[in-house]
């Protein structure tokens, strides 16, 4: 690197800004689970933040999701918050596939279970494929209010 105020990896001998890497941060947040209609899932204590890596615009998120019940009667899919907003880059670059599993739900989810996340979206919604082969979104009326995941992914960010 060349000069005292830039701080991050540069990519070449005499990088300009645009080749070092300045931009990493991690930490912690406190997720939600609403109902695509309304209302919400409580969090079960101790399982209440997910840990994240940013590096640049690319967004590393992972943890454990468990619910006690139904905060305030949800309805509809559900609905989990992310640290960052994805990015909108076209033809579905910005959106990306959950891993996940999904597990004591006392549902009728029969099929693999996982996330979708769209582009330009702080979020991303539960989904199974059905039976017939459909994707079928996680829903309240699949789902008992108690329910538990485990998620990794990475995504692209907005910024």
């Amino acid at each position: 690197m060349t000069g005292g105020a830039e701080k991050g990896i540069a990519f070449s001998e005499n990088p300009n800004e645009a080749e070092i890497l300045d931009d990493y941060e991690e930490g912690y947040w406190t997720w939600t689970a609403v109902g695509t209609t309304s209302g919400s899932w409580t969090a079960r204590g101790g399982y209440t933040q997910m840990e994240y890596t940013k590096v640049g615009r690319v967004v590393h998120v992972q943890g454990r999701i468990e619910t006690t019940g139904s905060g305030s009667s949800p309805v509809g899919g559900i609905r989990i918050s992310l640290p960052f907003t994805s990015a909108s880059l076209g033809e579905f670059g910005g959106g990306s596939r959950v891993n996940m599993s999904f597990w004591a739900h006392g549902g009728t989810i029969t099929g693999t279970a996982f996330g979708y996340l769209v582009e330009s979206s702080a979020t991303f919604d539960l989904y199974y494929i059905a039976d017939n082969g459909n994707m079928t979104q996680i829903t309240n009326s699949v789902s008992d209010a108690d329910w538990e995941a485990v998620i990794s992914f990475s995504y692209i960010s907005a910024s």
